[in-house]
């Protein structure tokens, strides 16, 4: 395997914009009948986090929950067989134009112990309480109600300590905007390379990069 590494300034926006644009160019590869899976990693990933509450000018304690929303970073690193790599980076002739953006050689990735992967969900950081319930329910069937709790009260609690960055897409079939919230897992071993079509995880598909 081989991968690339794109580096990136400018804004947080301007940033965004140049993730939404690389994770695109991922998808339409992926989805390409013959074509060798990409995917993708954030060397940089910042998860959001929940700050303290902090009193207010009368010495109360503010009740309003404050997080600090997450980042993917300033940098995307990309996996595959190096001649698709290049077709892919050959395909977005602004990396090389562009002046915020530097693009780094095609290479072997590096003899590694230490593995992570890039979960998508689709909308998670925004679900309400009970469509968050109704989603745990019909994803874990066979889970007995207590375990089906116990899994809701974890989630709940993660989407209250946490906010997933995320990166906007516009979907190739319906044009419709959407937006794919990025969890970073270290939980995972090496597996085999089978990147969903983005390039990511999915919780049933788990594709385990190297750190390094």
């Amino acid at each position: 395997m081989h991968y690339v590494t794109i580096s990136m300034r400018g804004s947080a926006a301007d940033i965004n914009c140049l993730h939404a644009l690389i994770v695109s160019a991922v998808h339409v590869n992926n989805t390409t009948h013959g074509a060798s899976p990409i995917a993708i990693a954030f060397p940089e990933y910042r998860e959001g986090v929940q700050t303290s509450a902090k009193p207010n000018s009368y010495g109360e304690e503010q009740r309003a929950v404050r997080l600090r929303n997450g980042f993917l970073g300033r940098s995307m690193r990309l996996f595959g067989v190096a001649e698709q790599l290049t077709i892919v980076l050959a395909q977005l002739p602004c990396l090389a134009d562009s002046p915020d953006m530097a693009v780094g050689k095609v290479e072997p990735v590096p003899s590694t112990a230490q593995y992570c992967a890039f979960m998508r969900h689709k909308g998670m950081a925004k679900m309400t309480p009970s469509r968050l319930r109704r989603t745990i329910s019909r994803q874990n069937s066979k889970l007995s109600d207590a375990e089906l709790e116990q899994c809701f009260a974890e989630q709940q609690r993660r989407a209250m300590a946490t906010t997933l960055p995320n990166v906007g897409i516009k979907s190739l079939t319906t044009g419709s905007q959407f937006s794919i919230f990025v969890e970073r897992r270290t939980d995972v071993t090496a597996s085999a390379f089978a990147p969903d079509s983005y390039g990511l995880s999915r919780p049933s598909q788990v594709c385990a990069l190297p750190v390094f």
